[in-house]
């Protein structure tokens, strides 16, 4: 299964899909092992070609027993790793081929470049984009030349809110290679996400161009149209995505969003459950599919899809407020209480969850702390929203307390 994030992890791999081994120091290895490491080794890159990622790491790892000295296994296992969400193995193994990394060995200024990438990545999932920017920037300091890590680059400033330095990192990476679909592709949602659709469809055009079969250019095409409300063009655009990889989990999600819009929230739970199907981790899914569990009134469901979301992003304020809010409609307001504080202990400076919780005391008849939710959520205003909590959240609006003078 590929999602969203091991789409960009695959990339990770390119160039050093047919690596040797053979030039590496074996010490007080054998021939036999050798040649034996470097068969685990060569399995596990076609396999990762594959995206038989469960087997690479197996294959790896057998490698790793055989060649405990050479750093090439842990780096290409880190990238398995990481490409299925298993950030701490990950980061073990980037930094275990860090310590063992040999500098006289053929193309080893790419290879060190590419375990910065892999930290990078690791602080990039884990929402620390200035440590991540720092890694990119180390990547490319070591091997000027190598487009992708542009490519990563513009990635992190593009999170940190600087986009136009993210554009001039994009146009690096394209200007290095422009036969590489996923550069046009990222330059594109950037694009789209300034405004500027006509560059976006330019660079789309260009990516299918390049490769027809480019499943992630027809996925940011569709997520474009869907904000301009063209949702028969989005759906086809999803569809083909769909068509030519329905291993990636995000655009069946994609597709359970347009029903959702759509309010045809039986297609829209379909599809996130397929989603959630390829990829039990994509907290998207579970949350969107909450969402329209709760449009067709089914609130036990959707509860129970919300806090799937929340095991999965336990930090997210948004997540615990949305449960807040079905455990309300659900009537279970003391429970409700409980999670809307765990929201605000997250995000104290954001409005809706103190509303929220004063809508469960008027009904429990805590008038008073009702009201001094009220009074503290007037003061907060609008602002506050956690702004890498991107999740959909429902606003209330706040009942009066039954003593509240009018």
């Amino acid at each position: 299964m590929i999602t969203k994030r091991q789409a960009r992890v695959r990339w990770l791999v390119v160039g050093l899909m047919f690596v040797s081994l053979w030039a590496l120091p074996v010490h007080t290895q054998s021939r036999e092992d050798t040649a034996r490491g470097q068969k685990h080794f060569d399995t596990g890159n076609e396999l990762m070609g594959k995206g038989d990622l469960q087997s690479a790491i197996a294959s790896y790892s057998e490698a790793i027993v055989l060649l405990p000295k050479s750093y090439l296994p842990y780096m290409n296992r880190a990238i398995a790793y990481l490409s299925l969400g298993r950030l701490n193995e990950a980061e073990a193994d980037a930094v275990k081929s860090l310590s063992l990394f040999q500098p006289t060995m053929k193309d080893s200024n790419l290879h060190l470049a590419t375990i910065y990438q892999v930290k990078g990545t690791l602080k990039q999932y884990r929402r620390e984009y200035t440590a991540a920017l720092e890694f990119f920037d180390k990547a490319i300091e070591t091997e000027p030349t190598a487009a992708k890590f542009y490519d990563s680059q513009a990635t992190a400033l593009r999170m940190l809110g600087r986009e136009k330095d993210a554009i001039v990192s994009y146009n690096k990476a394209i200007e290095l290679d422009n036969r590489e679909p996923l550069f046009f592709n990222n330059r594109a949602a950037l694009h789209a996400r300034l405004g500027d659709t006509v560059s976006a469809f330019a660079d789309l055009d260009e990516a299918l161009k390049l490769d027809k079969n480019a499943s992630n250019a027809y996925y940011t095409r569709a997520s474009i149209r869907m904000a301009s409300e063209e949702f028969d063009e989005a759906l086809n655009d999803l569809n083909e995505a769909i068509r030519i990889d329905p291993r990636k989990a995000i655009f069946f999600h994609a597709r359970g969003i347009l029903h959702n819009r759509r309010k045809q929230y039986d297609l829209a739970i379909k599809d996130h459950t397929q989603a959630i199907s390829v990829d039990a981790n994509l907290v998207v899914a579970h949350a969107d599919r909450a969402i329209a569990y709760s449009a067709m009134k089914n609130l036990s469901s959707a509860i129970e899809d919300m806090r799937s979301a929340i095991r999965i992003d336990n930090g997210s304020a948004v997540l615990r407020y949305n449960l807040g809010y079905f455990l309300y409609q659900d009537r279970q307001y003391s429970e409700a209480l409980k999670v809307l504080t765990a929201a605000i202990s997250i995000s104290p400076k954001w409005a809706a969850p103190y509303v929220l919780r004063s809508n469960c005391y008027v009904v429990l008849k805590r008038n008073d702390e009702a009201l001094a939710d009220r009074k503290i959520a007037k003061e907060l205003g609008s602002s506050g929203r956690p702004s890498s909590d991107r999740y959909t959240f429902f606003e209330v609006e706040a009942r009066p307390p039954d003593n509240e003078e009018n």
